[in-house]
């Protein structure tokens, strides 16, 4: 063969090995590994020059400097899509030209080592194998190039060109500022590959050498060797055709269109700035900034899911139908904090339908009192409600707020309900008075359509002789031609309510603030103790002991109905006297605490007749009926209380047989009634007024009526 026909066989070469990873590349379509979309969406950013964001997740790498360059830069060169330049093109483009100059890097190699052949054989296999593909827009095939082009310039000793090789090897494994180390697993497998196809193509060369030798000596050598080489590069073409077909045969076709789908909803139907919580490749196409879930939703053993929701809600998340998807969404925090916005489906796709949800503010941020997670199937959410009885005293008119949501997949939408509304008894559950009201009224019946959110108000008229106390309310739904009552579903329960609670009127009753002896602690993390009164008691009567609450946030109807117990203790700790019950003699249970108001509990202890006199300590507490577990207590000064136990008091029982303290010379006081001769006075145990503490001014020089049983008490310095 003369040089030109060399030369034009190297140039064809050339051109071929340039086409086939090309034409691989178009056949297969615009459909990239999952670690290649953040580079595509960081090498789109460049071409817009905008600041890259990267998708961030588990597994989330940074994509490599140099190559991202280099996409953003030739992505201004295509024509643009419409979700801006074309990186995804510019990408794949590169990583295909990247196979063809590492094709190239063999021959250099090859002739170096004088095995030219054998190098020619692995560069052709290089450029149709499946590698090609799975590396399609990353910087694996330049990683592969410049290893092989380091490689021939070291052996033609050509040293400052292989220090540039190097330099830009380096800057192709860099990551992107800011972010984690670039994704080296799939560019160790794609050099590996490279090496194992040059070392059969170099061995297939020594294979097809050996048989020729051992031909016929009337068989040409050089014909010989082609054929041999062409033969078992056929075997070897053949094993990756195989491969190919394999690959092409298991694409995801159907898979790739509903990602496209669904990433067209999210274009047409998010904010451009909204965070999505889907795969690179959704947030790819979708133009939108996402967080990969993908990677903790295929093995979340640990709620990794749920603690990554909680750490930073995205704004939209798309869900498909695999088990660790199903199980965050039946999760009743995403259920409050997210709603269903679209349902794409495809029979053909495993894991679909693919549901979006939307980000809906927590209830604290919306201003709910309290959040629920009940529905009305088919028809609305109820989200939450709040009572507001800021006027209750000037106008003696209470609101009921509810936060609604019309369903987003009901067929037939719910264009106007019944709503009936019942004030009921605390002690024994009978209705006091009820309202109906037709809703909604925020809004008219044709703009109540699915996904369509509002907040109603309802007015209570309080009945003017309502006692002090908290009285439940509950609402009941209805059609409002029909007054049918809808049922209603709880947190997914699947029994079915009639109505359901919404929270408490409280009436609050009158507090003389001077009058509270001061005794603050803190139970648990919201309710406060301020301090007590305590009434004057006498063995065999009643202690009437009355403590002031009041708490920092509301406890919820989801934490449980605390009662409070009074202990009266000996010196010993022996039980004296006990009082245990719902706060305010039943009538103001915990779950009825709203912040600003001071509940007044009166616990009644009944002291027996038989007291020996001395000193003994009155404790408090909160606990849970159900599990007896009690609060735990810390005193204002910090010290905690290890019981659960507050003492609040200590009481003083005199003997009864001592006077000193009335008269000047101390002498006893005899329970005969006879006089004490140093001032001269009457003993008051004579007269019929003294019997019950009264003031005996015409008997006792100081005129006061001290009475056989004096107590004393004194709030505890500890």
């Amino acid at each position: 063969m003369n040089r030109s026909a060399r030369r034009l066989a190297a140039v064809l070469f050339i051109i071929l090995i340039i086409l086939i990873p090309m034409l691989l590349s178009a056949a297969w379509g615009r459909q990239f590994a999952d670690d290649a979309y953040p580079l595509l969406q960081a090498a789109r950013a460049l071409a817009e020059g905008k600041g890259v964001t990267l998708a961030s997740g588990e597994s989330a790498a940074s994509p490599s400097m140099l190559f991202t360059w280099m996409a953003g830069a030739a992505a201004r060169l295509f024509p643009g899509t419409a979700t801006g330049p074309d990186a995804a093109g510019a990408a794949a483009v590169l990583s295909v030209l990247g196979w063809s100059a590492a094709a190239l890097a063999f021959l250099a190699v090859g002739k170096s080592i004088q095995r030219l052949p054998g190098a020619a054989a692995g560069a052709l296999l290089l450029c149709f194998n499946p590698i090609v593909i799975s590396s399609a827009g990353s910087p694996a095939s330049w990683i592969v190039a410049l290893s092989w082009w380091a490689v021939a310039l070291f052996l033609n000793r050509r040293y400052i060109l292989l220090l540039v090789a190097i330099a830009a090897l380096v800057l192709m494994t860099l990551p992107l500022p800011p972010g984690l180390p670039v994704q080296q697993a799939g560019m160790l497998s794609a050099f590996a590959w490279s090496l194992l196809l040059f070392l059969v193509g170099i061995g297939a060369e020594m294979a097809a050498r050996r048989l020729a030798a051992n031909m016929k000596p009337e068989i040409d050598p050089q014909r010989a060797f082609r054929l041999a080489l062409l033969a078992i590069f056929l075997l070897a073409g053949v094993f990756q055709l195989l491969r190919l077909n394999d690959l092409f045969q298991a694409r995801p076709q159907d898979r790739w269109a509903l990602e496209e789908y669904v990433a067209a909803w999210l274009r047409e139907n998010t904010e451009s700035t909204a965070v999505i919580g889907a795969s690179e490749k959704i947030g790819y196409l979708a133009d939108r900034p996402s967080f990969a879930l993908e990677s903790l939703a295929a093995d979340d053993t640990t709620g990794l899911l749920q603690n990554r929701l909680r750490a930073g809600p995205v704004d939209y998340l798309v869900a498909g139908n695999a088990l660790p998807w199903r199980l965050l969404t039946d999760w009743r925090w995403f259920q409050l904090n997210y709603r269903p916005l679209a349902e794409l489906d495809d029979a053909y796709v495993a894991d679909a339908p693919y549901t979006i949800w939307g980000y809906q503010p927590p209830p604290a941020e919306l201003g709910f009192a309290y959040a629920l997670n009940a529905r009305v199937p088919n028809r609305l959410r109820i989200l939450g409600y709040q009572v507001d009885q800021a006027d209750l005293e000037r106008t003696g008119e209470a609101l009921l707020t509810l936060y609604l949501e019309a369903e987003a997949h009901t067929i037939t939408p719910v264009r106007s309900f019944l709503v009936k509304t019942r004030l009921l008894s605390t002690l024994d559950g009978g209705t006091l008075a009820e309202w109906d009201n037709v809703l909604p009224q925020s809004v008219g019946p044709e703009e109540w359509g699915p996904g369509v959110r509002v907040r109603e108000q309802i007015t209570i008229d309080v009945p003017p002789d309502l006692e002090p106390g908290a009285y439940p309310l509950n609402i009941s739904l209805a059609d409002s031609e029909s007054a049918e009552f809808w049922p209603i579903s709880l947190d997914n329960d699947i029994e079915r309510l009639d109505r359901l609670n919404v929270g408490y009127l409280v009436v609050p009753m009158a507090v003389d603030a001077a009058a509270i002896q001061e005794r603050e602690a803190t139970f648990g993390d919201q309710v406060k103790l301020l301090g007590y009164m305590a009434s004057e008691p006498r063995p065999g009567e009643a202690l009437e002991l009355t403590l002031f609450w009041q708490v920092s946030e509301p406890l919820g109807d989801e934490a449980p109905a605390l009662n409070v117990f009074t202990h009266i203790l000996d010196r010993n700790g022996q039980l004296v006297a006990n009082h245990d019950g719902v706060p305010g003699n039943g009538r103001y249970p915990t779950p009825s605490w709203m912040p600003g108001m001071t509940i007044v509990d009166t616990h009644t202890l009944t002291l027996p007749a038989d007291l020996a006199a001395g000193s003994y300590e009155v404790w408090v507490g909160l606990y849970d009926p159900e599990s007896g577990e009690r609060l735990a207590v810390v005193g204002r000064d910090g010290e905690a209380f290890p019981e659960g136990a507050l003492p609040l008091m200590e009481i003083v029982i005199a003997d009864g047989t001592a006077d000193s303290a009335d008269y000047a010379d101390g002498t006893a006081d005899y329970a005969d009634g006879t006089a004490d001769g140093a001032d001269g006075t009457t003993d008051y145990a004579d007269y019929a007024d003294d019997a019950d503490g009264t003031t005996d001014s015409v008997d006792d020089a100081d005129g006061v009526d001290r009475g056989d049983y004096s107590m004393w008490r004194r709030a505890l310095s500890r």
